[in-house]
C-alpha cells in the first residue's frame, strides 16, 4: 500500500484527449494485493468519496479475519478498521463495525455515519463529525420544533453534508416515524440549531394526504454550501385522496419544485415518473440536475438540468460512442454529479451486442472512461461499477475516483480504486529544462484550473524545487532568457517588468520541495502596482527559489509556463 494520497501512473481514457491528458492524470489508490499496513492485503473495494483538495477515503475489504476485514482509509491512513475502537473515541469501548455514509468537505470538515459494535452487546448507528460523535443512535435527543418533546433519533439512516458545517440528516423519531431535518453546528461541532423538514404522519401545506416515507438513498438528496436542500417525499395513497399516480414529490428548500405526474418542461409531452428512484444533485449557483423516468413506465429515463437542457435520455443514440448505438439505461441508484459550472457525470448503458464494452461514465455527452476500450497500465478496463458506491466526483469536477475492474496479467479481474484529474495543464511550457537544483532534480512549473478569467480559478503547481527553501512565484508579461543572473544557479526565463511574489505568497517548500500558489487574477504584482487580468491577457510565470551549490547559498529558477487567459 503506498502511503502518498496518489501512485502516478500513465493512463489512456478513450476520446478524451481534450479533456485528460495521459501525463496528467493521478491513478491508483489502492488495488487488490496492495497490503494495508498490518491488517492484511486488499481483497475488494466497497465505496469511494473525495474532494476538490483530493483528499479521498475508500472503504475495502481485506483477508483479515472476518470480522475485522472491513478497513476504511482516508488517504491512504486508515481510519477506520472493523471490529476495532480506533477512530471511535464515544461511546467507550464501542468498535466499527460497518460504514454507511461520508462527505469530505471541502472545508476541510468530515461526516462519516457508520454503525459501531457497543461494548454491552447490539449495535448503533453513529453519526461523527471531525472525529466527535454528534449523533448516536437511541441516545442523541432530537429537538426540531414539530418533534414530540424528549425525543431522541431511534434512528439516523442517511445523511448529507455540505462546506457550512450543516446536515442534512434522515432517520426515525417517536419511536417509527421517519423524519428528514436540518442541523446547523457551530465552529466547534456543536449543534445550535435543528430545523424539521417533514416527518410521517403530517401532511405538508397543499398537499391532499399525510406523509407516508422518504427515499433515504445517498443519491436521492443534495444539500449545498448555502444550505438549499434538494429531498424526497412520498404521501400516504392509501388513504382517501391518495393515488400512486402523484403521489411522489421532490422539494427545493420548502418549496415543491417537482411532483409525480406534472408535466415536464423538458423533453416535451413529458410527465414526470415515480420521484422515488430518482437521483438528484445541486451545485451553489443553485443549478440542479434530474435523472428518473419521464412516465410511469420507467422505461425511458432522462437526464436534465434545470429542467431545460437534456444531457442524455434513454432511447437516444448513446453521445460519442461509435456504431450508433441507443442508450438502454441512465441507471437506479446510478448516482449523478453536478459541478459547480453545472457540468454533469453520469453513468450510462447502450444497445451493443458486444456487452464486454457497452457502458462508460461520461462527463457531459463525452464519455470518460469506457469498458472494453480505455486502459490502466495498458490492461483493459473490463468493469465498471454503476452503482452510487463505485464512483464519485469533487464539486469541482476537477477529480474523479471510481472502483474499476482491469484485466491485468496477474490477475485478469484486478479490483482498485483509481483517481483521475480531469483538468489537464493550462497553457505552454518553456525555457526547459529549468537548471538542476539541489534536490538532484529539476524544478517545474505548471498551470491547472481555468483560464476564464471569470472563473477565478487558476493554480500554479511548482514541484521538484529545492526543499526546506523559501520560494515564490514571478510574473511578466514578457518572456525572456538570462543565465545565471545575479549569480544564480538557474535561469531567469521573464523579461520587462517582472513582478514577485504572485498572490503574496512567499512560503517554505518543506521537505517535498513544492509550491503551490492559487493566482489572484484581480491583483497580479507588477513593479508600479498589482493590475487585474483581462480576457485576452497572455502572462508568464515562473518559481524561484533559494538553493544551495556545494555549501554556498544561492537561487534556482523553474521553468516557465505561459497563459493566455479568456
Amino acid at each position: 500500500m503506498n502511503p502518498s494520497p496518489f501512485r502516478r501512473c500513465p493512463i489512456v481514457i478513450a476520446s478524451l484527449a481534450s479533456l485528460v491528458t495521459t501525463s496528467d492524470a493521478q491513478i491508483t489508490l489502492v488495488q487488490e494485493g496492495d497490503m494495508v499496513g498490518s491488517i492484511g492485503a486488499c481483497t475488494r473495494i466497497d465505496d469511494v468519496f473525495i474532494n476538490n483538495q483530493a483528499d479521498w477515503l475508500v472503504r475495502l475489504d481485506t483477508d483479515a479475519p472476518g470480522a475485522e476485514d472491513e478497513v476504511v482509509l482516508m488517504n491512504g491512513a486508515v481510519l477506520f478498521q472493523q471490529g476495532s475502537p480506533v477512530g471511535i473515541p464515544s461511546p467507550a469501548g464501542a468498535t466499527f463495525s460497518f460504514l454507511d455514509t461520508a462527505h469530505l468537505a471541502n472545508s476541510g470538515d468530515l461526516m462519516v455515519l457508520f454503525d459501531a459494535t457497543l461494548p454491552a452487546g447490539g449495535t448503533a448507528s453513529l453519526l461523527y463529525w471531525n472525529g466527535a460523535l454528534l449523533l448516536q443512535e437511541g441516545v442523541t435527543p432530537m429537538t426540531a420544533p414539530g418533534v414530540a418533546p424528549g425525543s431522541v433519533w431511534d434512528s439516523i439512516d442517511e445523511a448529507w453534508a455540505n462546506d457550512s458545517q450543516q446536515l442534512l440528516v434522515g432517520g426515525k423519531v417517536e419511536g417509527s416515524r421517519d423524519c428528514l431535518a436540518l442541523l446547523t453546528l457551530d465552529a466547534a461541532g456543536a449543534i445550535v440549531s435543528e430545523e424539521l423538514f417533514a416527518i410521517d404522519g403530517a401532511t405538508l401545506p397543499g398537499h391532499p394526504t399525510p406523509v407516508m416515507g422518504f427515499s433515504l438513498a445517498r443519491g436521492r438528496q443534495a444539500l449545498n454550501n448555502s444550505g438549499v436542500a434538494l429531498w424526497f417525499v412520498d404521501d400516504d395513497h392509501t388513504v382517501a385522496g391518495g393515488s400512486t399516480a402523484n403521489d411522489s414529490w421532490m422539494y427545493r428548500g420548502m418549496a415543491p419544485l417537482w411532483r409525480e405526474g406534472d408535466p415536464m418542461t423538458t423533453p416535451s409531452g413529458s410527465v414526470f415518473g415515480s420521484l422515488s428512484g430518482c437521483e438528484v444533485d445541486l451545485n451553489d449557483r443553485g443549478d440542479h440536475v434530474f435523472q428518473g423516468g419521464r412516465d410511469s413506465s420507467f422505461v425511458l429515463d432522462v437526464l436534465v438540468v434545470n429542467d431545460t437542457t437534456i444531457i442524455a435520455q434513454e432511447g437516444a443514440p448513446a453521445p460519442n460512442i461509435p456504431g450508433g448505438f441507443t442508450l438502454t439505461a441512465i441507471g437506479t441508484l446510478t448516482p449523478v454529479f453536478l459541478t459547480e459550472r453545472a457540468d454533469v457525470l453520469w453513468y450510462g448503458d447502450w444497445d451493443d451486442p458486444d456487452t464486454s464494452q457497452d457502458t462508460a461514465i461520461f462527463f457531459n455527452q463525452t464519455p470518460l472512461i469506457r469498458e472494453g476500450v480505455s486502459t490502466l497500465y495498458g490492461n483493459t478496463i473490463t468493469t465498471i461499477g454503476s452503482t452510487d458506491k463505485t464512483f464519485a466526483l469533487s464539486d469541482n469536477g476537477r477529480y474523479l475516483i471510481a472502483e474499476l475492474i482491469s484485466d491485468a496479467p496477474s490477475d485478469p479481474t484486478l479490483n482498485g480504486a483509481y483517481v483521475f484529474d480531469l483538468r489537464p495543464n493550462l497553457g505552454t511550457s518553456y525555457c526547459g529544462p529549468a537548471a538542476v537544483n539541489s534536490s538532484g532534480l529539476a524544478g517545474t512549473i505548471r498551470a491547472v484550473g481555468s483560464t476564464i478569467v471569470a472563473d477565478m480559478d487558476l493554480t500554479l503547481r511548482c514541484e521538484d524545487l529545492a526543499r526546506l527553501a523559501f520560494s515564490f512565484v514571478i510574473v511578466s508579461r514578457t518572456q525572456g532568457f538570462a543565465m545565471n543572473p545575479g549569480g544564480s544557479a538557474g535561469n531567469l526565463c521573464l523579461a520587462g517588468a517582472v513582478g514577485r511574489a504572485v498572490s503574496g505568497i512567499i512560503a517554505n517548500t518543506g521537505t517535498a520541495g513544492e509550491l503551490i500558489v492559487p493566482v489572484n487574477l484581480m491583483s497580479l504584482p507588477q513593479p508600479l502596482g498589482a493590475v487585474s487580468v483581462v480576457p485576452g491577457d497572455t502572462w508568464n510565470f515562473q518559481a524561484w527559489f533559494r538553493d544551495s551549490v556545494g555549501g554556498t547559498v544561492t537561487s534556482n529558477f523553474t521553468n516557465g509556463v505561459t497563459v493566455t487567459f479568456q
